[in-house]
């Protein structure tokens, strides 16, 4: 805790526009800090995440500010989230102002050459800047009429740049987060044996209704739209807990280029995909989850019900 607390001191002199926060995260800096390394419940996407996360704090943070603001982010917005309306605005202001700290430090690093040192570091952060974008971003409903465009969805593509680096992945699949990169590949391994040994008959309406609409598409759009359809077949089958959220997650986190690009062009199918998802994905009872993924549901919906085509209107019958 020394440590951290060390760490929070520079951070606090490097960067003279926290002043304005000073108090507010003076005040509750040792709490967040504290409740992270300890709070045992399941709040950290999956255990082995939890467990490696919460192991590792105190030896990553000193001189890597990024970090230190991500990890006060997510305590304080975890702190928030059970804490009465009256009470819980403070929490909700530190951790906004300590993910913005920690994307700012987060975007310089990534900019720099990174070495295996900063390799465990990254990822940490990553992890957690995937969690506070998806809670944070989803626009409210009342936006929906205007534009569908989710920025969440950049925001939880660190770990996706990161897998892209060969001396990287090397480091994180021999060191600390070993676990969490196995526990990640075995969730593939049997969500795609699942899905290929299960019967038609498990296919639910809403995915049997994706997969005919993608069937009739020209061949130039289809494949790329099927593959995202298949892998959401596999996500339905599978039991939504927190020892999944990882694998339910890379829909975003490991989705092609080509299908991220579709989503930031508001193209209809695409962003259908994309409700599906948060259907599915919203089954997970986990903090930081359903109620962002609910909502997000419900903006997607509510754009897709007034701009989509009759047939994407016709396919949100059964969703």
């Amino acid at each position: 805790m020394t440590i951290l607390l060390q760490a929070l001191a520079v951070t606090s002199e490097k960067h003279v526009e926290l002043n304005d926060f000073e108090s507010l995260i003076r005040a509750h800096a040792l709490e967040s800090l504290n409740h992270f390394a300890t709070c045992d419940r399941s709040w950290l996407k999956s255990p082995a995440v939890q467990v490696a996360m919460q192991r590792s704090s105190t030896q990553l943070v000193p001189n890597r500010a990024y970090l230190l603001h991500a990890i006060l982010a997510i305590s304080a917005a975890h702190l928030a989230f059970y804490r009465p309306p009256g009470q819980s605005s403070v929490y909700w202001m530190a951790s906004r102002a300590h993910f913005q700290h920690s994307l700012i430090e987060f975007t310089e690093r990534m900019q720099a050459d990174i070495d295996e040192q900063d390799a465990d570091a990254l990822f940490f952060a990553s992890l957690i800047h995937a969690m506070l974008a998806f809670m944070f971003s989803p626009l409210p409903l009342s936006v929906a009429q205007e534009e569908s465009r989710p920025g969440w969805v950049l925001s939880m593509r660190g770990t996706h740049l990161l897998f892209t680096m060969p001396t990287v992945v090397d480091r994180l699949s021999q060191g600390r987060w070993a676990t969490v990169v196995e526990e990640h590949k075995t969730w593939h391994r049997q969500a795609r044996l699942a899905a290929a040994c299960a019967s038609s008959s498990r296919t639910s309406n809403a995915t049997a209704a994706l997969l005919q609409y993608c069937n009739s598409l020209p061949e130039s759009r289809r494949e790329g739209y099927l593959e995202r359809v298949q892998t959401l077949r596999m996500m339905e089958l599978e039991t939504a807990t927190s020892q999944s959220i990882g694998g339910l997650a890379s829909f975003i986190t490991e989705a092609p280029r080509e299908y991220i690009l579709q989503v930031k062009s508001q193209d209809e199918v695409a962003l259908l995909l994309l409700l599906r998802w948060c259907g599915l994905f919203s089954r997970v009872d986990q903090w930081w989850v359903s109620r962002a993924a609910t909502s997000e549901y419900g903006r997607l919906y509510a754009y897709l019900a007034r701009n989509g085509s009759e047939e994407v209107q016709a396919i949100l019958n059964v969703m």
